[in-house]
């Protein structure tokens, strides 16, 4: 059996985001590889679990780091990256011993995605490595971004500036490029943007999969029902409600309704702006997951705004359950949605963005037909994105890259 070393900076039964991608890893590929699953955050939530409910082909190695009490702001940052840098010493010190004593066949360096630490085990010399699904140069819409606010112009502005000089001359970025195996892309603009400063090939891999189809049919929505929209995420500058909101004040027809699932800095801003929406929208503030699914179950679509994402979590829920989703056209969403399965709205500046949306959700309201044409497209996209499918990729990689 191939004895792979999985290095995830946090993993769990009970969290969503990156947690859950490598928890659902763990899970589904201990079936078929045996895993030394190298991870720092959530300990006792593992330890907890595996005791009522073992999971066999794994060895856990749990590798603590240092407890930071505030990480905002630049030196918090910094301090951040410090410990972390840390905490990818002792794993490369691990690592390099489970290889040495036979004990691992391969390395995959699963998450954070983000391109900015590749990790070290990529320095052990004749083990295979392989990063990824990898995401972090997508740049925010600038021009979107003015019409949020100058504020968020700027961080946008800057954004792009200090991550694209860091993607293309980090030197431990470009050192792990060149030495990986295998390297998985989440999003369109990150391979092209290691084809094009790298010069090295990427396979594309969405951050997610869908580990169950729980729908059979599609789903249908009646002109004569109220159109039940549904929005999920932090309330924050990134995940960009006011878009979504600024949008449906301009939708003709009031028959919809808006349920906004999360929490944020930014939830009393939307809450006063756009009082006028109050008898269209809830505010339903942060929701267990149980409660989540519950919601979408009742969706007829899903509306994601976010001005950079590698491909959350949420679109992955909403297509396993049939829910066609609406969001912009970039980031991992170009690459997941199309015509048959979703709605791609064009980048430009606030106020296309938001006409864009607004006819779109018109159009629906007055051809309800289109929610029963996207819904069968989403179910067939989400049995084409199932786990059993990705696993079958990942051991084909790793079954190449050691035959080699």
């Amino acid at each position: 059996m191939l004895k792979v070393a999985l290095v995830t900076y946090e993993t769990s039964p009970n969290r969503g985001s990156e947690a859950a991608v490598s928890w659902n890893y763990i899970t589904q590929m201990s079936e078929k590889i045996e895993l030394h699953v190298i991870y720092s955050d959530y300990e006792e939530e593992i330890r907890a679990f595996i005791q009522t409910s073992p999971i066999k082909n794994v060895t856990w190695h749990h590798i603590p780091r240092q407890t930071l009490n505030d990480c905002s702001g630049i030196s918090g940052n910094i301090r951040f990256s410090l410990n972390y840098r840390k905490w990818h010493k002792d794993v490369f010190h691990r690592v390099r011993t489970l290889f040495e004593n036979k004990e691992i066949d391969i390395c995959h360096f699963l998450n954070p995605i983000g391109f900015k630490e590749p990790g070290e085990c990529w320095k052990i010399e004749g083990l295979p490595y392989v990063w990824g699904p990898i995401q972090g140069v997508d740049n925010f819409p600038l021009s979107l971004c003015y019409g949020i606010g100058a504020k968020t112009w700027i961080k946008a502005l800057l954004r792009r500036v200090v991550h694209n000089s860091l993607f293309i001359f980090l030197p431990n970025v470009r050192s792990a490029i060149r030495r990986s195996d295998i390297i998985f892309g989440a999003t369109p603009a990150t391979i092209a943007g290691i084809r094009k400063y790298h010069k090295r090939d990427v396979e594309y891999l969405a951050e997610h999969s869908i580990t169950e189809v729980e729908r059979n049919s599609p789903i249908t929505y009646q002109n004569s029902e109220i159109l039940r929209l549904i929005w999920v995420g932090a309330v924050c500058e990134r995940k960009a409600l006011k878009i979504a909101l600024s949008a449906l004040s301009k939708v003709k027809s009031r028959n919809w309704h808006l349920d906004i699932l999360g929490d944020g800095p930014e939830l009393d801003r939307n809450k006063r702006c756009f009082r006028s929406l109050s008898d269209n929208v809830t505010f339903h503030g942060k929701v267990s997951r149980e409660k989540v699914h519950e919601f979408f179950f009742n969706a007829h679509l899903h509306l994601i705004t976010s001005l950079g994402e590698a491909s959350t979590t949420v679109i992955f829920e909403a297509m396993s359950k049939g829910i066609p989703v609406l969001s912009l056209d970039h980031c991992g969403m170009s690459a997941i949605l199309s015509h048959n399965n979703g709605i791609r709205v064009p980048l430009g500046n606030f106020k296309s963005v938001t006409d864009s949306i607004a006819k779109e959700i018109d159009d629906i309201i007055e051809s309800p037909q289109k929610i029963r044409t996207l819904s069968s497209g989403a179910l067939a996209w989400a049995k084409q994105h199932t786990w059993d499918r990705r696993r079958e990729l990942f051991l084909r990689t790793y079954h190449d890259i050691v035959n080699d």
